[in-house]
Formats: C-alpha cells, structure tokens, sequence
C-alpha cells in the first residue's frame, strides 16, 4: 500500500496510527506499507519520531501530489491510498481518510486474489 501524506493534513495526521497497525498486523500475509510525505523534511522527521511510525516515509515534497496525480487521485487531495497487487497493479485507490472497514476489504480482495 503506498499513502500520500502530509503533516499539515488532519485526516492524514488521524490515519497514521491506523496504518502503522495495518503494516504491524498484516505483513506476514505480505502487505507492506509506504507512506510518501508531500511536505518539508523537519515536520516529517518530527512526525515520524513523535508517533513512532516505523513503516518506510519517503519524502516527495510537492512532486508528491504529481506523482499521486499520476496514479489516479485526480482530485489532488490527502490523503490518497492505493492498495498495489503482487504483480504491481493497482488493485484499488482511496482518496479521503482510509478506516478499519475498508482495509479489511481490501485484504479480503487481495487473499481471494491470490491462485
């Protein structure tokens, strides 16, 4: 799963601790979690720090929201998610905040998903 973030974005803020859950309770099934901060490098290695996010933050800058542009969030908003399958196709996108339920469906397409 690769997520688009931003210090400054309240809803990504809020679903940080949820993604840093998911990666913990679902990398023996092999998701793994990206987040690529669309900010200033201080505020994300404070962030990170602070709360403890050990999952790998790339930092993009404002390229981000390109690059996020690039992979369907046409909107342009944060956070945006997309769930990325085993032969690296996009399985699924989210724009908004991502919640327990979606999650769980999405692991749920990607176990039935597999031969």
């Amino acid at each position: 799963m690769i997520n688009f973030w931003a210090t400054w974005c309240p809803p990504c803020v809020v679903e940080m601790p949820l993604l840093a859950r998911f990666a913990h309770q679902h990398k023996a099934a092999g998701w793994q979690v990206v987040g690529i901060a669309v900010d200033r490098e201080e505020p994300v290695r404070e962030f990170v720090a602070q709360r403890s996010i050990d999952f790998p933050i790339a930092l993009a800058g404002s390229d981000g929201l390109a690059l996020s542009r690039s992979l369907g969030n046409n909107a342009g908003g944060l956070p945006f998610s997309i769930a990325v399958d085993s032969a690296g196709r996009i399985a699924a996108r989210k724009l908004g905040a991502l919640d327990e339920p979606l999650l769980a469906k999405w692991v749920g397409e990607q176990a039935g998903a597999r031969p």
